[in-house]
Parts: C-alpha cells; structure tokens; sequence
C-alpha cells in the first residue's frame, strides 16, 4: 500500500482524513462535500468522526476547531466541522487511550508498545495507565498552573475505569490513582513544572 507512505507525511489531519485512515481507508478515494447525501461514507465513519469531535471539544485531542452556527426547529447551536484539524500524534495517543491501534494511523514503526497491548498474555492495567499518562503529558499546555503529578492525578480519574483502576465495589480506586501519579512524576522535589524532556 504505497497510498500509506504519503498519509506518513503528514502531521496534521482533517478530521475526515483521520476518520477515513483509522477505517484504513485511503482518503484520496473519497470526496468530502457540504452536500452530506454525496458522501458515500464507509461503514463505521459517523461513530468514529463523533468520537473526534467529542475529544477535540475536551481537549484530548490537540488540533485546530472550525465551527459553523446550525440551526434547527428549537434552537440554534455551534457545530464541529469534519474539516476541523487533529494533530496526528495527539490522534495516536488517544487512540493508543481507546485501544484502538490497529489502523493505519500507525505505521509499521509507530507499532505501540507492548506493554499497552490488552491482548499481551502479560498485560497489566495498572502499568499501561502509567505508560499512557506519561505519553499524554508531553507538553507546557497539559502543565499550566498544575505538577506533572496533579495533572496525572486528573487524567487516571478521568481514565479510571478504562485501565480498570477501580476497588471491589466498582469505585475509584483513589490509593492507586495517587501510586501511579507518583511512579510517572518527574519533578518529585516540586517548584516550577517541567515537560518531559527536561524543559520548563
């Protein structure tokens, strides 16, 4: 699939482009319109392109947002447009967050650790939320008037029950959550917050 090499070029993405590749679909071969009816969308896109939306509203994705005012019968309301843009190692990490790893949004080199495969026989929840926290703290944004560890501490709980870090009685597992919060801080002595590569 020679198609794949020239999407590998990319660090940005429209939001129908990522969609399509997740689907492993080469985007080349579809045609984005306004005309909603001409669009002869793959099996699976809306729930993919919904998600997107979803997580770049929150800011789990990184990208830029263009939003167009929709109207309906009862009210009028802003609206995500699909060529809003995704930063592409943000989509992977998120991704890599739901489990879904197994599109061409990650090249044969860009292949996710082991240790954050839920099917490895030696899989543990506990150490993949660690690895992916560590890999979602990766810029100053993530880390404006918070530590390495509160903001740890914010997204294990936002995360919580997708890495199983839950007590007997099905609540958060707050003990845990502090645990591995602590293991992934790199500034333990306090003071000015630093990004991963050392920076302030």
């Amino acid at each position: 699939m020679d198609w794949i090499n020239n999407w590998k070029m990319c660090d940005e993405l429209k939001i129908w482009e990522a969609v399509l590749l997740i689907l492993n679909c080469d985007p080349d071969e579809y045609h984005k319109s306004n005309d909603e009816s001409s669009y002869d969308a793959p099996k699976g896109y809306q729930p993919l392109e919904n998600a997107i939306f979803a997580a770049l509203k929150k800011n789990t994705i990184e990208g830029v947002v263009e939003m167009v005012l929709s109207t309906s019968e009862e009210r009028m309301f802003d609206e995500i447009v699909p060529d809003s843009i995704v930063i592409v190692e943000s989509l992977k990490k998120w991704l890599i967050s739901k489990k879904r790893t197994d599109s061409v949004v990650f090249f044969p080199e860009d292949v996710p650790s082991e240790i954050l495969d839920s099917k490895h026989p030696r899989y543990s929840p506990k150490l993949a939320a660690a690895v992916a926290v560590w890999e979602y703290l990766d810029s100053e944004e993530k880390l404006k008037a918070t530590t390495p560890k509160q903001a740890a501490i914010k997204w294990l709980h936002e995360n919580a029950r997708e890495y199983d870090l839950l007590n007997r009685k099905g609540d958060i597992a707050e003990s845990v959550i502090k645990d591995i919060a602590t293991i992934v801080n790199w500034c333990p002595e306090g003071g000015a917050p630093k990004t991963p590569d050392g920076t302030k």
